[in-house]
């Protein structure tokens, strides 16, 4: 659409994150990830102009090395488990915890974990484990903005400074056999309207 903002921001693909300091100087003053139509993305906010982003997807591999998409419980609670183990080590690694999330939250009202996940009403579904491996790592008191997405709100950006949140609208077109393609990237606000 010909109204749609152009917003550049430090995007961070599927597969990736970690923990980023913030320079006013050097630093891109937004982060983000998009592209999120089966897998999850999460901003937590940290103390000293860091903040920790991640784009995660999960299914289990099967004998044929292929990836399924529908678990039962056990597979969901490994999923969980494991999202849990990972991000108590990337955050022991950088001199982080789930307190100095919350703290920072709290001292802010405005930086608040953020989780963005399409597909989290879906039974069984791994995302459903993605999720909460994060909630399970942030405690009882992380109190994470859990967005589920609308079929076309699928990522978001950060301003590292203040936490603001934006939606980013996927655009979809259908080829020639029905089926969904991008035809593009607009820019939407919290609740996914087109700006």
């Amino acid at each position: 659409m010909a109204d749609d903002k152009v917003i550049t921001f430090a995007y961070t693909p599927e597969g990736h994150g970690g923990t980023f300091p913030f320079d006013p100087i050097r630093s891109p003053p937004l982060i983000g990830t998009y592209g999120l139509t089966t897998s999850v993305g999460v901003y937590l906010p940290l103390p000293d102009d860091r903040s920790f982003i991640a784009h995660i997807n999960a299914g289990i591999k099967t004998k044929l090395d292929l990836k399924i998409y529908r678990l039962n419980f056990a597979e969901s609670t490994a999923i969980k488990n494991a999202v849990h183990e990972q991000l108590t080590a990337h955050a022991k690694a950088n001199d982080w915890s789930p307190q100095d999330v919350i703290s920072t939250a709290n001292a802010n009202g405005s930086k608040r974990p953020y989780v963005m996940c399409p597909m989290y009403c879906i039974p069984s579904n791994p995302n459903q484990g993605i999720v909460d491996g994060i909630q399970h790592f942030l405690g009882s008191a992380g109190n994470v903005d859990l967005h589920i997405n609308e079929h076309m709100v699928q990522g978001f950006y950060v301003e590292v400074r203040t936490g603001s949140v934006q939606t980013i609208e996927q655009k979809w077109d259908l080829d020639w056999r029905g089926q969904r393609v991008e035809s593009g990237v607009g820019v939407g606000d919290k609740e996914g309207l087109v700006v």
